[in-house]
């Protein structure tokens, strides 16, 4: 279910997604960089591409509406960390990563004014 609000008056709606096609691409490296005995430094990279094609029909107050959407991105993300042997049996670690998320398309229409 959507929810949209159109003249003051909360109109849902239910969407109907007829196609949808989902093309992903990852590359991913990660390294361990040994420093000293106990002390090590993780480095790493992930590189990828996403498109979305995808078509339906979204019934506005009158009717049902076709729509389609395609949308691509290109996203790298990185992350870094350090990890030392404090002893023989623990370890101090952290890390740092970032992380995205594809965009994706909105199955009702806008509402004018």
């Amino acid at each position: 279910m959507a929810c949209f609000t159109c003249s003051r008056t909360t109109v849902r709606t239910a969407t109907s997604t007829s196609q949808q096609r989902i093309k992903k691409h990852w590359q991913l490296s990660d390294s361990d960089l040994q420093c000293e005995d106990r002390l090590r430094f993780i480095v790493g990279g992930r590189y990828g591409t996403d498109k979305r094609d995808a078509a339906g029909l979204a019934p506005t107050r009158w009717e049902r509406c076709p729509w389609t959407s395609v949308i691509a991105s290109r996203i790298f993300d990185w992350k870094v960390g350090t990890e030392y042997d404090a002893s023989a049996s623990a370890m101090l670690y952290a890390t740092i990563p970032t992380g995205n998320k594809p965009g994706s398309y909105n199955e009702v229409p806008p509402i004018s004014a």
